[in-house]
């Protein structure tokens, strides 16, 4: 019976669960994870500037490339009425 309650996937999930969380707390207290671990992070926070910076940049591009549009359109619709 106690088998059978060992066995139990939910039963194996927390316990799994529960050595994870005992060992991550042990790792992270070590000084070489955690300065690892910044800079993991750090590296991180730079590529997501980057691609901001990146995304701003197409975005402003593409702003101008609709108001050119926009004015030769409109400067051929002028055209078109004369």
């Amino acid at each position: 019976m106690f088998i059978k309650f060992l066995i139990n996937p939910r039963v194996i999930s927390f316990i799994g669960g529960g050595a994870a969380a005992i060992i991550g707390g042990k790792l992270l207290k070590s000084k070489q994870v955690r300065k690892a671990a910044v800079q993991i992070m750090a590296g991180g926070l730079k590529l997501q500037d980057d691609v901001m910076t990146a995304l701003e940049s197409m975005k402003e591009e593409a702003q101008d490339i609709y108001s050119e549009a926009r004015q030769s359109a409109d400067a051929e619709e002028k055209d078109g009425d004369s």
